[in-house]
C-alpha cells in the first residue's frame, strides 16, 4: 500500500471499536459509535430506576434462588458476605484500593484489595486468588466482622 494512502496506522486496543463506512468513505471512530448507541435508548434512566443500594435494602429482603422457586426471606443482619461471579470469559480484575484482611465472627478470612469507597453496612473487594475462584468481588457486611486490618 503506498504511504499517502494510509490514514490511519496502529492497533485496535482491547474495548475499542472503529468502523469503515464504505459509503460515507471514512473510518468512524470509537467515541463516535458508542455516542450513537448510547443515545438509542435511556440506558442511564434504566439504571437508575432499577439501582439498589446494598445499604438501602430494609432488615429482611425477598431472595428469588438462582435455579428459581419461592422467594426466601433474608434478614440483612445474618449477610456475611455476597459473592459476585465472573460471567464467562471475563478476566478478573485489579481492586482501586488497597489491600485488606477480613476476619469475620464465625473465624473464617478472606483477603483482598478494596474496590470502590465503603459504604454504611459494607464494603466491596477483590479477593487476592479471584481469577483461580472466579469472583468478580465480594460485599463484606461490616456487621459480620470481628476485625478488619489494612495493608
Amino acid at each position: 500500500v503506498a504511504p499517502e494512502k494510509i490514514v490511519r496506522k496502529g492497533r485496535l486496543e482491547p474495548g475499542r471499536t472503529f468502523l469503515v463506512d464504505t459509503r460515507q468513505g471514512r473510518i468512524i471512530p470509537d467515541d463516535e459509535i458508542k455516542a450513537e448507541l448510547a443515545s438509542l435508548h435511556p440506558y442511564q434512566e434504566w439504571l437508575d430506576d432499577g439501582l439498589v443500594y446494598l445499604d438501602d435494602l430494609p432488615p429482611q429482603f425477598p431472595l428469588v434462588p438462582q435455579g428459581g422457586g419461592e422467594p426466601e426471606a433474608i434478614y440483612r443482619a445474618e449477610v456475611k458476605a455476597i459473592f459476585f461471579m465472573l460471567a464467562p470469559g471475563e478476566p478478573a480484575h485489579a481492586g482501586d484500593g488497597g489491600k485488606v484482611r477480613v476476619t469475620f465472627a464465625d473465624g473464617r478470612v478472606i483477603e483482598g484489595i478494596r474496590d470502590g469507597a465503603d459504604a454504611k453496612h459494607g464494603f466491596f473487594l477483590v479477593p487476592l486468588d479471584a481469577a483461580r475462584k472466579n469472583t468478580h468481588r465480594i460485599y463484606v457486611a461490616r456487621e459480620a466482622t470481628s476485625d478488619i486490618k489494612d495493608g
